[in-house]
């Protein structure tokens, strides 16, 4: 059964893919994050809205669902790109640099 999987180095494109697959992985995370903070705010407008009759929460929950998504995503994307610009800028081992 040897040869039925390629076998895995520890060489730069294997680690560049996997802290690829890593930064993809976590902006699927921040998606879902906004999405639910989204709808965590229509139904805290909707339970408003049941409890007090006020026509126009659900449009101002949603609203601040969007608010506090938006904010989440800026700043958990400006951490990303600074992670990913410390990384490129870090010399790699090979001729050249050496890491330590």
């Amino acid at each position: 059964m040897h040869g039925l999987r390629p076998s895995r180095g520890s060489g730069p494109a294997d680690t560049r893919e996997a802290e690829e697959v890593r930064i993809g992985y976590r902006m699927l995370g921040l998606g879902f994050q906004v999405v639910s903070e989204v709808g965590a705010g229509l139904l805290l407008g909707w339970l408003v809205e049941w409890a007090t009759g006020w026509k126009w929460s659900i449009a101002v929950g949603g609203i601040v669902g969007i608010v506090i998504g938006l904010t989440t995503l800026v700043r958990s994307a400006w951490k990303l790109v600074g992670g990913l610009e410390s990384n490129e800028k870090r010399p790699g081992p090979g001729p050249g640099g050496s890491r330590s």
